[in-house]
């Protein structure tokens, strides 16, 4: 499947496989390994035609990029999704994805153990997050894109893929400083 935006009728529209498709989307919940908390949902969607999901993978709640571990090589641990996967296209085969994949270590305390000179330095001194200046963290970024949209190709699903929507820190809220303890 190729996905891309172009312009149709004067406005900006989304292609799938050479073709305008309706970009209505359900953005929802990470699948889960035993099941997807939206099931019904998502049934009511592909009954209607929408086949478009959204949803977040990378270091938040699908958490890809988890740091060392013993039961995986390096920080990237993909054993989990293609299950979590499988689980939306049993509900809707003909389901595409939209990726939001989380860069950022918000919450987290491995990443800053490990790294605490390649983080944010507040005017009080304390040291929060990634900082985007870091050669380590943008390495590493890249490294996990690489490795995230490799493995959803070594499992067969690159078809399913409409877009990888990259992102870190936030973005429409307020930021709150806290500290990683």
């Amino acid at each position: 499947m190729s996905a891309h935006v172009k312009m149709h009728n004067g406005t900006p529209t989304l292609f799938l496989d050479g073709q305008p498709a309706f970009a209505g989307y359900l953005w929802t919940h990470v699948p889960e390994l035993d099941g997807h908390p939206a099931a019904p949902t998502i049934r009511r969607y592909a009954e209607a035609g929408v086949h478009l999901y959204a949803f977040d993978v990378g270091t938040q709640s699908s958490r890809e990029w988890r740091g060392p571990g013993p039961d995986y090589e390096g920080h990237f641990n993909f054993s989990e999704t293609e299950a979590r996967l499988q689980h939306l296209l049993d509900i809707d085969p003909e389901a595409r994805f939209h990726f939001r994949v989380h860069l950022d270590h918000r919450g987290e305390t491995w990443w800053h153990d490990m790294y605490p000179e390649e983080c944010e330095l507040c005017s009080d001194g304390q040291r929060i997050y990634a900082s985007f200046a870091s050669t380590i963290w943008r390495s590493q970024a890249n490294d996990f894109l690489r490795a995230f949209i490799g493995h959803i190709d070594k499992i067969g699903l690159t078809d399913r893929v409409v877009a990888y929507q990259t992102g870190a820190a936030w973005s429409g809220a307020i930021r709150r400083r806290a500290p990683v303890q």
